[in-house]
C-alpha cells in the first residue's frame, strides 16, 4: 500500500515537473514596439474662421489629415491643446472643401514646418474667397502659475475697417492695442484662475465691437483669442462679429 502511494506522488510529481519543463520551453513571440518617436515630427492644427465654409479638409498633398469636416469657427483637432503631427519639412498642405462642385476655392498652405515646432492655420475671409494665416505657436510653459494669452484679429469685411484693441475689465486697461486685420499678437503673461471679461474696441476709443463675458485661463496653459465673423453685423446670429477663445496648449 505504502509502495503504491510513493509510486502516485512520484508518477504526479513527475508530472508536474513534466509540465514545468514543457511552459519554460514555450516561446512567445515578443509584442510589436510602438513607435513614439516624434523627432522629426511637425504639429499642425486648424481653425476655421472663413464665414459662410461648413465642410473644411486639412490635406497633406493628397492625403487628408482631418477625418471629419471643420466646420466655421471649428478646431482641428477638435480636443483642445491637441496638435497633428506631420512629417518635417518643405510641405504642401491644403484646405479644402471636398463636395463637387464646392464655391470654396482650395487654400494652399505651403511652406517649411519644423521639425518639434507647433503651428496653427487660421483661415479667414469667406467661402468664395478663404484665405489663411498660419503662425508658429511658441510655447515656453511659465516658470510661475500665469497662464499665457494670444489675439488674432480676422473678421471679414469689404470695407476698410479700424485697428482694435482689447480691453481687460479687471485690470482697467488694454491687454492688446492697436491690433491690424488679419495679424496675431504673441502670447504674453497673463494672471491665471481669475474671471475676466474682455471687450474688443476700436483702436484708441471705448466703441465696443464685442465682449467675450468670462475669460478664465488656467495656470500654465495657452489661449487664444479670436475676434471673427462678418465686421458689419453685430447681431445674435452665428457669422456675427464676435469674440471667442481656444485652448491652445
Amino acid at each position: 500500500m505504502l509502495a503504491n502511494k510513493l509510486l502516485y506522488i512520484t508518477g504526479a510529481s513527475m508530472l508536474a515537473i513534466s509540465l514545468l519543463i514543457g511552459c519554460k520551453r514555450e516561446k512567445f513571440a515578443p509584442p510589436v514596439k510602438e513607435n513614439f518617436e516624434l523627432s522629426d515630427k511637425a504639429f499642425v492644427r486648424l481653425y476655421n474662421g472663413a464665414v459662410g465654409t461648413a465642410r473644411n479638409f486639412l490635406y497633406l498633398n493628397e492625403t487628408p489629415l482631418t477625418g471629419a469636416a471643420v466646420g466655421y469657427g471649428g478646431l482641428f483637432p477638435a480636443t483642445g491643446g491637441f496638435y497633428s503631427a506631420i512629417p518635417a519639412g518643405q510641405l504642401n498642405l491644403n484646405v479644402k472643401d471636398t463636395i463637387t462642385g464646392a464655391v470654396q476655392p482650395v487654400v494652399p498652405v505651403a511652406g517649411t514646418f519644423d521639425a518639434g515646432k507647433r503651428y496653427t492655420i487660421f483661415t479667414y475671409d469667406t467661402a468664395t474667397q478663404a484665405k489663411q494665416l498660419t503662425i508658429e505657436d511658441r510655447l515656453e510653459v511659465p516658470a510661475d502659475t500665469s497662464a499665457r494669452v494670444r489675439f488674432v484679429n480676422i473678421p471679414f469685411s469689404r470695407n476698410v475697417i479700424p485697428n482694435v484693441d482689447v480691453y481687460s475689465k479687471r485690470k482697467g486697461a488694454n491687454v492688446f492695442s492697436n491690433i491690424s486685420l488679419n495679424s496675431a499678437t504673441d502670447f504674453i503673461p497673463y494672471e491665471a484662475a481669475q474671471t475676466d471679461t474682455l471687450y474688443v474696441r476700436v483702436a484708441g476709443s471705448e466703441i465696443g465691437l464685442d465682449t467675450l463675458v468670462t475669460f478664465s485661463p488656467a495656470r500654465k496653459r495657452f489661449y487664444t483669442l479670436v475676434f471673427r465673423g462678418n465686421y458689419n453685423i453685430n447681431a445674435n446670429v452665428p457669422t456675427a462679429r464676435t469674440l471667442t477663445n481656444f485652448l491652445t496648449y
